[in-house]
């Protein structure tokens, strides 16, 4: 009985030796894959921590820099992932979206984990998960946490490709439109855009077909979430999950200019589905039609469309990242 304690002490020092080397197996290589400008140039800053964390614990990292639009997609979908044990997506929502449409369609359909570092101006994603700061981000990386994250597929008029944030159309489009136009403005260009939209949107009438559903319904103001959060913090779906199989589809019944700043500071702080005039509804898939060539944005992107059709993708991708809201207690 005497040795009892030294052996109960030998027992845990052991097996926490042992879950580390687990943790270590599983993370020896990974491939990062960052753009350097994002959030000012806060990539290479997080790359840099990456490189000194992975470096700490023996693990090899592999690096990508982006120099235009669409790099990551082409890092993702053609770099050989023989030995790579994660994606790292070090950027913004953006980088992300690349990242994941590029793994998506391999040819191959190899499949591994992706770690994000969040270095954008935005960084929706990271706002469900709890975590928004590099160090919060990397010690998630190297722990075993792990999630089947939903994605959306979108179809626009035959060409698919992959989201995991956001689809907005009408007002919410021409905001987004005007906002990337003005980048000079940093984080102000979401206000600028808003300003410039106010003042020059015109009205299109886009029709909604909600499957199962006789509800016949026109908006110039759409949004469909896959996410709590789309943009700095907008929190346009306030009890979103990440892997309920759902997305959350939000528009105004009655759009008016003159309602749109209430309706936006409402949105902020997640209390605009008490508005009579916006209505929600928890889907699997809906399309929006478009009287002519217009633009939709998705995940941050424009695109020119006529017919979009959107559908739930469950557990589509692993993310070494866990909603605050799922996580285990210790």
């Amino acid at each position: 009985m005497r040795d009892a304690p030294w052996l109960y002490h030998f027992g845990v020092c052991s097996l926490t030796f042992v879950m580390w080397n687990l943790t270590l197996d599983f993370m020896r290589n990974v491939l990062a894959i960052v753009n350097p400008e994002s959030g000012a140039g806060n990539g290479s800053t997080a790359l840099d921590r990456l490189k000194g964390e992975a470096d700490r614990r023996g693990v090899q990292v592999e690096v990508r820099f982006t120099e235009a639009a669409g790099d990551a997609v082409s890092f993702a979908r053609e770099e050989s992932l023989d030995g790579v044990d994660a994606l790292i997506s070090i950027g913004g929502d953006g980088t992300l979206n690349e990242v994941v449409n590029g793994l998506l369609t391999r040819e191959d359909k190899r499949a591994v984990p992706i770690g994000i570092l969040p270095a954008g101006t935005g960084n929706s994603l990271m706002k469900d998960f709890g975590c928004e700061t590099i160090d919060q981000a990397l010690k998630d990386i190297f722990s075993d946490k792990s999630f089947q994250m939903d994605l959306f597929r979108a179809e626009v008029d035959g060409k698919c490709s992959y989201g995991f944030n956001m689809v907005g159309c009408g007002f919410p489009s021409k905001v987004n439109e005007y906002a990337e136009a003005s980048r000079a403005f940093k984080r102000l260009r979401y206000n600028v855009g808003v300003v410039k939209a106010l003042f020059s949107y015109e009205r299109a009438d886009y029709s909604v077909n909600l499957p199962d559903s006789d509800l016949d319904v026109t908006s110039d103001f759409i949004l469909m979430s896959n996410t709590r959060h789309i943009g700095e913090g907008i929190r346009v779906a306030p009890e979103a999950r990440l892997d309920d199989g759902k997305l959350n589809l939000m528009w105004v019944s009655d759009f008016r200019r003159r309602k749109v700043l209430p309706l936006l500071l409402k949105l902020r702080k997640g209390t605009h589905l008490e508005g009579s005039s916006v209505c929600s509804r928890l889907v699997t898939g809906f399309s929006i039609e478009a009287p002519g060539k217009q633009e939709v944005n998705i995940d941050g992107e424009q695109v020119s469309f006529h017919l979009l059709q959107v559908s739930v993708e469950p557990g589509r991708i692993t993310v070494l990242h866990r909603p605050a809201d799922r996580e285990e207690p210790s």
